[in-house]
């Protein structure tokens, strides 16, 4: 599945290209983030993202729906865990608390960062936020705990199995 994102001369992943892979292809909901990788370091994941209208609130034609800024933080969560411990190995979210600081714009450009900032043992704690490019105001905190080597679907296998 992820042949052509490995380096042929070192065996080792890109992981700017894997996240925009994952962003790209991994799953349908994705296509609504309209992603761009601006860095993957172990360090940290940057990305643009500019939300659907799709992504909504019922009750807003203006305003993006907070799960959608939680799930962009996940989502993020994971690559730069992936980067971060440099494999492919099966991951899950144990807990993600998110911080809604100010209401963001359906459409509006965003700046999503992640970290890990702690790992002990099988669990990585971290952190993160989405901003407005624009005014760079911080609309949303996060914090989560990852497990890894979980028995889900592997990322390295072709059917993610």
């Amino acid at each position: 599945m992820l042949n052509h994102l490995t380096d042929a001369e070192n065996g080792k992943i890109d992981w700017r290209e894997f996240a925009g892979h994952y962003f790209g292809d991994a799953h349908p909901m994705f296509s609504q983030f309209n992603v761009k990788i601006i860095d993957v370091s172990d360090q940290e994941v940057k990305m643009e993202a500019s939300l659907s209208r799709d992504l909504r609130t019922e009750h807003s034609e203006q305003f993006l729906h907070t799960g959608a800024l939680t799930l962009l933080l996940d989502s993020a969560f994971g690559i730069a865990l992936f980067a971060h411990i440099r494999e492919l190995t099966p991951i899950a979210t144990i807990n993600l608390k998110t911080d809604y600081l100010s209401p963001a714009k359906s459409e509006a450009k965003l700046i999503c960062t992640a970290s890990c900032f702690a790992r002990d043992g099988n669990v990585a704690r971290m952190q993160g936020e989405v901003r407005s490019y624009a005014s760079q105001t911080v609309l949303a905190k996060a914090t989560a705990a990852f497990m890894i080597g979980t028995k889900g679907p592997s990322f390295a296998s072709p059917k993610g199995t």
